[in-house]
């Protein structure tokens, strides 16, 4: 029996693995920055490194919705109930709506300009 992975194409699984590396670096220096009493330098270069991540992830994101709708998804077959696909359905559509809210929102409240990785400055 191919596994379920197996069935994912590689730029499916590439934009996969982009986003969970991306999603988890957030979320990591995230907490980092709110924890205890950082130095505020390192704290702002989290901060600009964080802005130059995700202006770049943008577009691999919304490649990666734009795929998904495109090519769908694999078939789970006998793998999980019907119940379960329409749980995982829906868990996977909550997880693209947060991620893009998280995006927009974190471009409207930019008030200063900004550069990308400090290229064009």
């Amino acid at each position: 029996m191919k596994k379920i992975f197996d069935k994912y194409d590689i730029t499916a699984r590439l934009l996969h693995w982009i986003s969970a590396l991306v999603i988890l670096w957030a979320a990591i220096s995230g907490f980092y920055l709110t924890s205890l009493n950082n130095d505020e330098s390192i704290k702002h270069q989290i901060a600009e490194l964080n802005v130059s991540i995700t202006v770049v992830f943008i577009p691999f994101f919304f490649w990666r919705v734009i795929h998904r709708i495109k090519h769908g998804i694999p078939s789970y077959g006998n793998l999980l109930s019907e119940r379960e696909v329409k749980i995982a359905r829906a868990m996977h559509i909550l997880l693209y709506t947060l991620v893009t809210v998280v995006l927009l929102s974190g471009i409207l409240m930019m008030k200063k300009d900004f550069t990308v990785f400090n290229l064009g400055s």
